[in-house]
Parts: C-alpha cells; sequence; structure tokens
C-alpha cells in the first residue's frame, strides 16, 4: 500500500509539473519560463514582465506570462512567407 501511495504521490508531482498552475510563486515561474530566479527579479525589479503584487508576496499569471512569450516571439522571414501561403491556401 505505502508503495502505491508514493507512487501515486510521484504521478501526481510530474502531472502538475507538466501543466503549470494558472498563479505562480516566483520560483515556479521561473521553472514554467526557464529562467533562472535571477533574472526574473531582473525582469521584475525592472517591469518588464507581468506580476502581481500581494502585500509582500509577488505572484505571476500564467496567463499573462503566455501573452508575454507570445509578444516576444521572433518569426523568420521563412515562416513569415509560409504563414501567407497558408492563408492563400485557406
Amino acid at each position: 500500500m505505502n508503495a502505491i501511495l508514493k507512487a501515486l504521490h510521484q504521478i501526481i508531482a510530474l502531472l502538475s509539473a507538466w501543466h503549470p498552475k494558472e498563479v505562480m510563486n516566483h520560483a515556479e515561474a521561473a521553472d514554467y519560463l526557464r529562467v533562472s530566479g535571477k533574472f526574473l527579479y531582473d525582469l521584475k525589479g525592472s517591469y518588464r514582465i507581468p506580476f502581481i503584487q500581494v502585500g509582500g508576496k509577488i505572484i505571476y499569471r500564467k496567463s499573462a506570462l503566455d501573452k508575454w512569450l507570445e509578444a516576444r516571439e521572433i518569426v523568420t522571414p521563412k515562416q513569415q512567407l509560409e504563414l501567407v501561403d497558408e492563408r492563400r491556401k485557406a
């Protein structure tokens, strides 16, 4: 029974890591963005990334981080041409 509970806890931990929470603390947000905690602090300190301050705590919304990432996505000229071709075919 103990082995089953241990395995279940491991599965839950893996699923949590695979499907991030909507509201994350600093460490979770840095892990989600795959950046160092210091780099995230620098972004936050210069107001270059969305965050929420609740009392003395800083939290990050996954949806806001996703939008922030999308706004910074670089599309190569080749990708732009492929998008134009796809739209013409549709």
